[in-house]
């Protein structure tokens, strides 16, 4: 269903039938019933899954209950700085690609909290920001002459008749 990092498999349920809680909100989207709201790493204090039979006030859901708890402000200044950092040196080889496909992911935050009338009003204020650039490598033959000549199907034939020819040929001789 394509839900990439929202997709929340646990227990053998399937991942439509997780319920979302931000301070006791329900934050599900209503088609894919995915999280709306990812809070900031540095704005969660808490967060619970539960796996089993949830209680009424857990969800809608009979899939798991996961509730996260932000931080709020306090009568003392606090703040904090966070970085975190992935490339393609810290990937896996590709075996199927014979270049390197180009990935750096840089995650960025910070926070501050504190009062701003002491015992009765507090803040808290987050930042945080991704930077992302990454290629996908493409491993594509082109049929070449020989290849489109052994095409014994008509249909096929025909629709190979729109793929263009290769441009480019490899060491070996095969057309990319």
């Amino acid at each position: 269903r394509a839900q990439g990092s929202q997709g929340l498999n646990t227990a053998g349920n399937r991942e439509d039938t997780a319920n979302f809680q931000v301070n006791g909100v329900t934050l599900n989207d209503l088609i894919n019933n995915i999280l709306v709201f990812q809070p900031p790493l540095d704005a969660v204090q808490e967060f619970r899954i539960d796996n089993g039979s949830v209680s009424a006030e857990e969800g809608r859901n009979g899939g798991a209950s996961l509730n996260i708890v932000t931080r709020s402000g306090t009568n003392q200044f606090h703040s904090g700085l966070s970085a975190y950092f992935r490339d393609q040196a810290l990937d896996a080889r590709n075996l199927f690609s014979t270049s390197e496909a180009p990935f750096e992911r840089q995650q960025i935050g910070g926070y501050a909290a504190g009062p701003l009338a002491r015992n009765r009003a507090f803040f808290f204020v987050t930042y945080e920001g991704l930077r992302q650039q990454q290629g996908l490598p493409v491993n594509t033959v082109v049929l070449d002459d020989a290849q489109r000549a052994a095409i014994t199907d008509p249909v096929i034939r025909n629709v190979s008749a729109l793929i263009p020819r290769p441009t480019a040929v490899d060491e070996r001789g095969v057309a990319r």
